[in-house]
């Protein structure tokens, strides 16, 4: 451990600033607010220089700010600054990497946290051929290799408590985002998160044209399917683990997405934000005899029936349909839906208002498909 914590301060001092800093104040802003949608990213202009206040914050009042600029001298005593565009990125995320990738930023990623997170072939190869560090996930991550990146940022989802690791970062000069799309309670709040990717790389109209563009599609779905009598025939949803089986809150994004698709979500009284974790024979009893499953987790009915024998009682698993979201698949048949959904929720939206309503054609659906 003495060793350990030696060469993490000499790395530190190796990389790291001279000159002492701490979080400086966000400069004053213009009321053009970027962000419409997201309830836990704000982003508005400097008012006095080019640059963005970039404002995060989570549920349980973490909050985060950040001074996005090209004027280096200015605020290069400030730890909360980053020098933009970013040139060298270190990013634990698919959904994140997926963004990046969207605005054509890939290069700029020299860390990522496993290989097969990602169906993009070029962030896999480059991690099997070293050009792109692979650190695991944040929590378990080597602190020192991340530093030896020299990375002009590092991301993170903000699962759990990172505040040691993220101080030695800063420490080292490196700034740490965390990113907390997970938590917006609706899909356009978590699709809206490609705008923050579009100031760090200095392409912020083509972010904002790529969100007008899914939100544009997405209201229009939404509004062909409020014309459509509403689904309700109920469905099961998701799969049990260890003795417990989690669905989407009543007020969490999907549920959010079921209702745009005018589709009565079975656990829409509910007020869970995130997940909602129910006991095996409670959904056996209320859910087994619908006729529709989707999001079951298993590309086969095998493999369904392999993980609970008793799924052979469900009438989705006899004579209905069961749908996951494993119809586009990527590098080494990884599937994209994990990494891809957060952003498209237009297409999340369309294949359940197809499956619902019309049945899920398979030529008319993107990321799920009927298993067999």
């Amino acid at each position: 451990m003495f060793w350990r914590n030696l060469l993490l301060i000499a790395v530190t001092l190796l990389v790291g600033c001279s000159q002492e800093k701490s979080s400086c104040t966000l400069p004053e802003t213009t009321d053009d607010t970027i962000c419409d949608q997201s309830a836990r990213l704000t982003i508005d202009r400097l008012k006095d220089t080019d640059g963005y206040a970039v404002h995060t914050s989570n549920k349980d009042g973490g909050e985060q700010s950040f001074i996005l600029s090209t004027d280096k001298e200015t605020y290069q005593s400030c730890n909360n600054f980053i020098q933009i565009p970013i040139k060298n990125a270190v990013i634990f995320s698919a959904p994140h990497l997926y963004m990046i990738d969207t605005l054509g930023g890939s290069s700029i990623v020299s860390g990522f946290s496993q290989t097969y997170y990602t169906a993009q072939r070029e962030i896999q190869e480059n991690m099997k051929n070293g050009k792109i560090k692979e650190l695991g996930d944040f929590a378990t991550a080597d602190i020192e290799s991340i530093i030896m990146l020299k990375p002009d940022l590092v991301m993170i989802s903000g699962f759990g408590d990172n505040s040691v690791k993220i101080e030695q970062l800063k420490d080292a000069g490196i700034p740490v985002i965390e990113n907390y799309e997970w938590q917006e309670s609706t899909p356009l709040g978590r699709t809206e998160w490609i705008k923050l990717f579009g100031v760090l790389l200095n392409k912020e109209r083509l972010a904002n044209s790529i969100f007008d563009g899914i939100k544009s599609n997405y209201n229009e779905i939404k509004n062909r399917a409020s014309m459509l009598p509403e689904f309700r025939d109920g469905f099961l949803y998701g799969a049990p683990y260890k003795g417990s089986w989690s669905v989407p809150g009543g007020r969490s994004f999907i549920a959010q997405i079921f209702e745009d698709g005018n589709i009565q979500y079975p656990w829409v009284k509910n007020q869970e934000t995130g997940s909602l974790t129910l006991d095996l024979e409670s959904i056996t009893y209320a859910q087994k005899d619908n006729a529709l499953w989707l999001s079951c987790g298993h590309n086969t009915k095998e493999s369904l029936l392999n993980a609970h024998t008793n799924f052979e009682d469900f009438k989705a698993f006899n004579s209905g349909k069961i749908f996951n979201y494993n119809k586009k698949t990527g590098y080494e048949g990884v599937i994209w839906y994990w990494e891809e959904s957060v952003l498209r929720c237009d297409k999340i939206l369309s294949d359940l208002v197809e499956i619902c309503h019309f049945g899920g054609k398979p030529e008319q659906l993107y990321f799920f498909k009927e298993i067999e």
